[in-house]
């Protein structure tokens, strides 16, 4: 899988330009950035600019309230001489409402060259609506990655870290786009410097872009029993279509009483209990993370009736479906 930026006309220098949207996540847009800038500090050389713009050039905030400035807007951008070889959306959390047509309108125009094209956090989702990701493995931070599906199932959606196709670049986000960027700089400028970069980042464990980026379980609830590992994965994956106490007992080749043992002693809850709140807070990021309908999100949660989805839902968080959507 390898990843070379394209420098501008004969020169050496990568130029990347990150197109900044309202509300974008600070950490991984730092982390895609600080290895360029340690890259050109190590080597002392202008190895890579880079330029940021935003849909009307005015100043950005983070959703961390971070205001940032850019140099341009979208369509001054190019009489600017801003290069546009290799452009990456910076997403955040509330992506799937941003819909201006000026920056769908560039990134249409960009997948129709053969420059680069990447994503970070939910940036995904722009390049998705945009529809340049047709045919290409893609990936998506994991909170946002089951609205991904639903809204585009046509697509290679995967849960890795980032993606490489061709000149199409995905990244989930947070510091994986630290390891995105590093492997950039890797497949240009060889390991050494990469692995310097590293050092001075204090940056140990080298993971791999296919690793998986939803946390395992037993990392995520502290639990290490094997057992009730593969009963919380049998219930994971299996979501929309539910599946009955025997199957996950039998799936964890364990007895239907070892299974009601195990959930309470290291969960404090019964294994129906839990199946249920894994397929609600599915449901919740659905709800805020879609157009579904409120049917629709019940029956891929493996309720099959709304009204049956709307009292477990109520019973377990105290409100409605329909005004957890509207507070989103």
């Amino acid at each position: 899988m390898a990843i070379s930026l394209k420098p501008i006309a004969t020169g050496k220098t990568d130029q990347l330009t990150l197109l900044l949207i309202p509300d974008f996540s600070m950490l991984p847009f730092s982390s895609l950035i600080e290895p360029f800038r340690m890259a050109n500090r190590l080597s002392g050389k202008t190895l890579y600019q880079w330029h940021l713009i935003s849909v009307d050039g005015e100043t950005v905030s983070s959703s961390g309230n971070i205001a940032i400035q850019v140099a341009s807007n979208i369509n001054s951008a190019i009489d600017d001489n801003i290069p546009m070889d290799n452009l990456f959306i910076c997403g955040g959390a509330n992506i799937h409402q941003f819909n201006d047509k000026r920056a769908l309108n560039l990134i249409q125009r960009m997948g129709r060259s053969d420059n680069y094209l990447g994503a970070i956090c939910t940036g995904s989702y722009l390049l998705a609506r945009a529809g340049v990701l047709n045919g290409y493995r893609c990936t998506i931070h994991w909170e946002n990655l089951d609205a991904f599906r639903e809204n585009f199932p046509q697509l290679d959606s995967r849960a890795s870290l980032y993606e490489a196709d061709r000149n199409r670049l995905t990244c989930c986000g947070s510091t994986a786009a630290f390891e995105m960027s590093v492997r950039i700089i890797k497949e240009k400028h060889g390991t050494q410097l990469a692995d310097d970069i590293c050092e001075q980042f204090i940056q140990e464990k080298k993971r791999q872009y296919d690793d998986n980026n939803i946390l395992p379980v037993r990392v995520r609830l502290q639990v290490n029993h094997p057992k009730l590992l593969k009963a919380i994965s049998a219930m994971e994956d299996n979501c929309e279509k539910t599946i009955s106490r025997d199957e996950i007992a039998s799936i964890a080749g364990i007895s239907c009483r070892q299974l009601e043992r195990l959930f309470y002693q290291h969960l404090g809850i019964s294994p129906r209990r839990y199946y249920l709140k894994i397929r609600l807070e599915r449901a919740k990021r659905l709800l805020q993370q879609t157009n579904l309908s409120i049917a629709e999100i019940a029956f891929a949660c493996g309720f099959n009736t709304a009204s049956h989805f709307s009292r477990c839902f109520h019973n377990i968080y105290g409100f409605t479906p329909r005004s957890n959507r509207n507070s989103s």
